[in-house]
């Protein structure tokens, strides 16, 4: 399996995600996974602007970043929310109270 490497840009501008997430909502990710959002997020401008994606590096600025922490925070909460809720209305079970229920343990003696 090969390992692609990542741009020094794109390095720097994931640590600049990771740490707008950390000091703007209490959120903590992965460097990769920032990076992989932001290159993502990157080609999809590129697509729509019908540029090349290195073009398109000039529009994830700091500000653009802070967006997209807001984006990924918003999300994020939503996601926390949603879920929340089908735990309460029985929609979802934890499966760790089922397991439970299905294998009790035995009584210490």
């Amino acid at each position: 399996m090969t390992v692609r490497r990542r741009s020094p840009w794109l390095t720097g501008r994931a640590e600049v995600l990771v740490a707008k997430l950390q000091a703007r909502h209490g959120l903590t990710i992965a460097l990769d996974a920032a990076a992989l959002d932001i290159a993502a997020w990157r080609d999809e401008i590129a697509e729509r602007l019908r540029i090349q994606p290195r073009s398109a590096n000039v529009y994830v600025t700091d500000e653009a970043l802070e967006g997209f922490a807001d984006h990924i925070a918003e999300r994020v909460r939503d996601a926390t929310e949603r879920h929340n809720a089908a735990l309460q209305s029985g929609e979802v079970a934890c499966l760790d109270t089922k397991r439970r229920e299905r294998f009790p343990r035995p009584p210490v003696q």
